[in-house]
């Protein structure tokens, strides 16, 4: 007989969680081990939602307060034992306050009678070590330091700074996440059903060594943007962040900034709009290419004429189109849209080839005044190409490829309107 709270849905979603360090230990509350295994008991109850419900689940922790009173032993113990450099602190965070993240989670998965592990995996982070957010200090660290102690450790060579809220802290260098390099094997471990504890204190800090191969660095990663990765790497479709403040703020920390309440997955949008409205621009494309051919016929006065104009773009869309699809590229309402200046571009092309026709000696002119244009035009949108934005993206890859193959394909226009040989 099983209880009504076992797991009810063994679904393929997945989340990340990442819970801050200072929602593990509060800033200005005490630091005992006892207090932080009940503020981490406390913060269980979404984690037991998602694993009621069968989410795949990594849970990510930062280590802000941990490692700085870790920095603090480091400090008072130095004439006793040698000190311990700040990435392996951040690997003993990572460890301590994951051991205690699962046997908390542990314990309120028994009670609560849902049947799922609970594993805590260290994880090396990939950072660029000529980066200069690698050797930087940004990133604050520890409990507030009183001015007279920090006078102290400042002459000892301590960087302490003033935060945003005025708080004299440690700060120390936060390079930019490039892989988790164990990535996989979160991933693994998540398709079988168990719970991981990964990426703590924003994973371990390493770059790679020609000579040496991995080797650690003397930084932290902050844990929203490593969560952010995990999260892409494990196919997440939620990144759940558990933090002290109210939401995302816009130009936080100045007088300027103000909460955003809402954010949206632009990819996921533009999908949704071709969705909705794929048939309606179907529709109008048809009557657009109908209504080309309309002209090109009042032009040429010949059906095969016209189809002749038209033919070279309309091979260059489709096989546009082809070339993006066995690229692995979703296709959405703006590539459809880029079709159209596609479309336009070819048949100008194989206009300008056609008028030269009967005046072979223009044909090598307008071939390079087509293909200078056919540079220019590649080159402007093309480059959209490499945007962030995939919107962007989107227009530039679909009108700068397209504009490429209707250049290439034009000359089949003089093929395809060339007199018939008659057979005697």
């Amino acid at each position: 007989m099983t209880s009504s709270n076992q797991v009810t849905d063994r679904s393929e979603e997945r989340v990340v969680i990442a819970i801050g360090g200072n929602a593990l230990s509060p800033a200005g509350g005490p630091a005992e081990i006892q207090t932080q295994f009940r503020h981490t008991r406390e913060s269980l109850a979404p984690i037991l939602e998602f694993a009621r419900h069968g989410w795949g689940i990594a849970i990510v922790h930062g280590n802000g307060p941990q490692v700085g009173d870790a920095l603090i032993r480091n400090e008072r113990a130095r004439s006793i034992v040698d000190q311990l450099p700040l990435g392996v602190l951040v690997a003993g965070t990572a460890g301590w306050i994951g051991y205690m993240i699962q046997q908390s989670l542990q314990n309120a998965l028994a009670q609560e009678g849902i049947d799922r592990r609970v594993v805590t995996v260290i994880n090396q982070v990939l950072v660029d070590r000529e980066h200069p957010s690698t050797h930087e200090p940004r990133k604050f660290v520890g409990r507030t330091v009183d001015p007279e102690v920090g006078r102290q450790l400042i002459a000892e060579g301590v960087d302490l700074r003033p935060d945003r809220r005025g708080r004299l802290r440690r700060i120390v260098p936060s390079p930019e996440p490039l892989r988790i390099l164990e990535s996989d094997t979160v991933r693994e471990l998540i398709n079988r059903g168990t719970i991981v504890v990964a990426c703590g204190g924003g994973g371990i800090p390493v770059y790679s060594d020609p000579a040496l191969g991995l080797e650690g660095m003397d930084s932290v990663v902050d844990k929203d943007r490593a969560a952010a990765i995990l999260a892409h790497d494990i196919g997440a479709s939620l990144l759940l962040i558990l933090t002290n403040v109210e939401g995302v703020y816009r130009s936080f920390g100045s007088p300027e900034q103000e909460i955003v309440p809402h954010l949206f997955d632009q990819q996921r949008f533009l999908a949704d709009v071709y969705g909705s409205y794929r048939e309606r621009t179907s529709v109008l494309i048809l009557v657009g290419l109908l209504a080309v051919i309309a002209l090109l016929q009042l032009r040429y006065r010949r059906l095969r004429l016209s189809l002749a104009a038209a033919a070279p773009a309309l091979l260059a869309a489709a096989s546009t189109l082809a070339l993006l699809a066995l690229a692995g590229i979703a296709i959405n309402l703006l590539h459809l849209l880029a079709l159209l200046l596609v479309l336009s571009f070819g048949v100008d092309y194989s206009i300008f080839l056609l008028e030269t026709r009967f005046h072979a000696d223009w044909t090598a002119a307008a071939m390079l005044s087509l293909t200078i244009a056919c540079v220019s035009t590649c080159l402007a949108f093309g480059l959209l190409a490499f945007s962030t934005f995939p919107a962007l993206r989107a227009l530039g890859a679909t009108t700068g490829l397209g504009v490429l193959l209707s250049l290439l394909l034009a000359p089949t226009a003089l093929v395809l309107a060339a007199p018939r040989s008659s057979s005697s």
